[in-house]
């Protein structure tokens, strides 16, 4: 992320003589006075949290539960390129879930109308007297 670079790059200018003394010249003293304190903070102190990136085994493993659900039918084509499209594993692996438990509730929802009797009023004729 752009922030992780800025705190990176000032840590890295502070680090080297050379590269400090360019940076007093081209800011007052006071203002490298105030990076150096910022120089030993840690990345969690400007708001600034890493996230590893997923490996090749953790991938698969979204693709096979991805697969397996529109196998059975738990989830649409639709869904599937949804699910793709999330970078973060952790949290497309956390919308499968829902997604499926939808696509099983509506199903039961169709069945359950389909084997409901037909309730169409049909009027009987008079009799008549």
């Amino acid at each position: 992320s752009t922030c992780e670079n800025i705190s990176l790059k000032i840590a890295d200018v502070l680090s080297f003589p050379l590269t400090k003394n360019s940076l007093m010249n081209s800011v007052s003293t006071f203002n490298v006075e105030t990076l150096k304190e910022i120089e030993n903070l840690n990345l969690h102190d400007f708001g600034i949290f890493l996230e590893m990136e997923p490996d090749d085994e953790e991938k698969a493993e979204l693709q096979k539960n991805i697969q397996i659900a529109l196998q059975t039918k738990e989830i649409d084509i639709e869904d599937s390129i949804d699910l793709n499209t999330i970078k973060n594993l952790k949290l497309a692996n956390q919308m499968l879930k829902p997604m499926r438990s939808l696509s099983i509730r509506a199903r039961n929802l169709v069945w359950k109308a389909s084997e409901m009797p037909s309730c169409t009023n049909k009027r009987e004729p008079a009799q008549q007297t």
